[in-house]
């Protein structure tokens, strides 16, 4: 059931939080229930020609209606296919909602709009860029734009951003942001991933997202899939999460986030033992306040080197790194924390930390700086600890997988056996 109609129109929130309480994602006391809450970016309909052929089939499919689907249209088809638009509003279900994609009314990397342009040298193209999305969004009805294609444009800019809480309010979904937050009044997330073709591999890689206790979100995008196979995905992913995973439309899940970040502190789990800890850590047999994640990219693998028990990094192509997660009551005071990484002096090549910062300069919105400095191995065979000083940090688990901290070793296989992560 579409939960939230045209967040973009006055509404009464008292109408909201009741609908959110008799569906059970809220309680009495208007908290979110814990859970993974989850929305499919039913995409990629971006061309005239895909809309054109795709459309009879997706929309009379039978199980369209059971589950919330949201469609990405982009609005500039207005201009090719009419008629389609049209009818598929005029056909919808309460559980179809309707949301822009590829950037807005149109497709393009609106990080490349603002300068300094490299390309064009020409002056900004937000404001050019705000009014056609504009005229488009009230033809059409959005409020939310669920997936910015950044590409290979820098992230975008507070300008770019602030022109998207205007003809976007409901929120976006975009690469190269935080896993989620508030700009302003307008929340977003990071697009979590292209689900695969099989459908039970679709919900594995989305119930992947469900990490630890509290209240997780979460979107995912496919592309030209009928709603019979996001309602298999969405059985699939019962068995898999039983009732701790609910399926909600976009516009739902970013007001989640909204009142999420607005009463973060309300939600943020954490064990009180760590709020005023002066360190963490991390080895193969021991977990206090910071934990290994395993992710696509970082896979967890434990050996023994001389009877220590040791993770290795390793030289891969793709890389391959080491990610660590911080219990999410130790928070940086001020920023600053150290880790002490110990590793095997032995091989060739440096290696790197790099961790989530407050450095929106740092890639993707800060979440992959590189500490100062990097680790030299001299092949002295001997366990050795190096400590890199993180001055800005935010470990809001922006990471991969939700983590806050990843190694990285372009040279030979890196051998661990403890991170430490310490305040100052």
């Amino acid at each position: 059931m579409k939960l939230i109609t045209a967040i973009v129109k006055p509404f009464k929130l008292d109408e909201v939080k009741s609908a959110l309480q008799a569906a059970g994602i809220t309680g009495a006391d208007g908290r979110i229930a814990p859970g993974l809450y989850y929305a499919h970016y039913v995409g990629d309909y971006d061309a005239a020609a895909w809309l054109y052929w795709s459309l009879p089939t997706v929309w009379t499919d039978a199980a369209r209606g059971t589950l919330p689907l949201s469609w990405a249209f982009n609005p500039n088809l207005a201009e090719r296919f009419p008629l389609g638009m049209a009818w598929a509003r005029e056909t919808a279900t309460q559980s179809d909602s309707f949301v822009a994609g590829d950037s807005g009314a149109g497709y393009l990397n609106p990080g490349l709009l603002a300068p300094p342009r490299h390309h064009s040298q020409l002056p900004s193209g937000v404001a050019a860029w705000e009014g056609h999305c504009q005229r488009y969004y009230e033809q059409w009805d959005l409020g939310v734009t669920g997936f910015v294609i950044d590409g290979f444009g820098q992230p975008m800019s507070d300008e770019v951003m602030d022109a998207y809480a205007r003809f976007s309010p409901g929120g976006i979904v975009a690469q190269k942001v935080p896993p989620q937050g508030l700009h302003g009044e307008m929340p977003y997330l990071r697009m979590g991933m292209d689900l695969p073709h099989d459908e039970r591999e679709a919900a594995k890689a989305i119930w992947s997202r469900f990490r630890g206790p509290g209240v997780r979100f979460a979107v995912c995008r496919s592309i030209l899939k009928s709603p019979s196979w996001y309602a298999a995905v969405d059985r699939q992913l019962g068995d898999l999460g039983g009732p701790g995973v609910r399926i909600v439309d976009l516009e739902t899940l970013l007001w989640l986030v909204r009142e999420f970040e607005t009463h973060r502190s309300d939600y943020v789990q954490g064990s009180v033992e760590y709020a005023n800890a002066t360190e963490v850590l991390c080895t193969p047999q021991v977990s206090r306040g910071l934990a290994t994640v395993g992710v696509d990219d970082g896979p967890v693998v434990v050996v023994e080197e001389g009877g220590v028990a040791a993770w290795r990094v390793a030289a891969h192509t793709p890389p391959q790194y080491l990610y660590f997660a911080a219990d999410d009551a130790f928070a940086p005071q001020g920023g600053e924390l150290t880790v002490e990484v110990e590793y095997l002096d032995r091989g060739a090549g440096e290696f790197e930390l790099q961790y989530d910062s407050s450095d929106r300069n740092a890639p993707h919105w800060g979440a992959y700086k590189a500490a100062e400095g990097r680790a030299t191995r001299e092949g002295s065979r001997q366990w050795r600890t190096h400590r890199f000083a993180l001055p800005d940090t935010r470990l809001r688990n922006s990471q991969n997988g939700g983590a806050d901290l990843r190694l990285f070793s372009p040279g030979d296989d890196l051998l661990v056996r403890a991170v430490r992560l310490r305040r100052g």
